[in-house]
């Protein structure tokens, strides 16, 4: 199987699939790019090029929904096992997303309203997959060079990517498609 060792190789082997124009039609290139390079018998190097170039996704709420919702829809569209694992998973998230704040406000009551040692345990229970969610996603955001203080927005972050993967569900299911950069996509399941 060919590697990929030089800029030159790269080239060469981006050349041979035919570049861009053989996936003009894809609505997310870099998968189909990557997917020509893997069938062609070449291998692909996932690398970290943070010391090299950096770049901002999307730049508004609006783009960012629509992108996801139709990364996810294209994901989803032709695995119905996918589909149902990815509604799950987010109806999970979602739960979660409302149910970690409100966990150890329960345990406190139930300590008010004289749980003892039992809330007690809740609430420290709470506190420590709180502090352990914290940290990773601290650590997390401090390797993509953002504020570490954006760990405490996960569960708001978890009930927005719940919503945007049953959004994606819903398309698929109801065969709505997806819009992207105002076009409209209608994908067969």
């Amino acid at each position: 199987m060919p590697t990929v060792s030089s800029s030159s190789s790269s080239a060469k082997i981006y050349d041979a699939i035919g570049g861009h124009e053989s996936i003009k039609d894809q609505i997310v290139e870099d998968k189909a790019l990557s997917e020509r390079v893997k069938w062609s018998g070449h291998r692909l190097v996932v690398a970290d090029g943070m010391q090299v170039v950096s770049t901002r996704m999307y730049t508004t709420f609006g783009a960012m929904w629509e992108g996801w919702t139709k990364n996810i829809y294209l994901g989803l569209r032709g695995h119905p096992s996918l589909l149902l694992l990815g509604a799950f998973g987010a109806t999970l998230a979602l739960i979660a997303a409302l149910f970690l704040p409100v966990w150890p406000l329960l345990g406190a009551s139930w300590l008010l309203d004289g749980g003892g040692w039992m809330a007690g345990l809740v609430i420290l229970e709470a506190l420590i997959v709180w502090g352990y969610l914290v940290l990773i996603r601290a650590a997390v955001a401090r390797g993509m060079q953002i504020s570490g203080w954006y760990a405490f927005t996960t569960p708001l972050g978890a009930g927005i990517f719940a919503a945007m993967m049953l959004t994606s569900a819903w398309k698929v299911i109801s065969g709505q498609g997806v819009s992207w950069r105002g076009r409209k996509y209608h994908t067969k399941m």
